[in-house]
């Protein structure tokens, strides 16, 4: 089995650079906004806008939801934006306010 091949049943074929550099990205800003949170506190966070994230990301990966997949590596990326986009409305509704001390 060469690498290309194991690659390519792992992420699914067809997969370009320019769709794993997006997917990263994706994948990615979720937890760089819960680090920022975490450093800096709610301030310049909305609530409503992470509430429409998650509900746009939800609607969009709601296969994930029901149980189908297509691939490890899709379906790992959806759970990763889907469980950073709950976190960080969580963690935007329970947390300190801007003008909390």
């Amino acid at each position: 089995m060469t690498p290309y091949t194991a690659l390519s049943m792992l992420m699914g074929s067809g997969i370009s650079p320019v769709r794993i550099i997006g997917d990263l990205c994706l994948a990615l800003s979720g937890p760089w906004l819960l680090y920022r949170l975490k450093a800096k506190g709610t301030a310049g966070f909305s609530l409503e806008t992470q509430i429409l994230r998650l509900l746009v990301f939800t609607t969009r990966y709601f296969d994930v939801l029901i149980g189908q997949t297509v691939s490890i590596y899709n379906t790992t990326l959806k759970y990763i934006i889907l469980l950073s986009g709950i976190l960080l409305v969580v963690a935007v509704a329970h947390g300190p306010g801007p003008f909390s001390s």
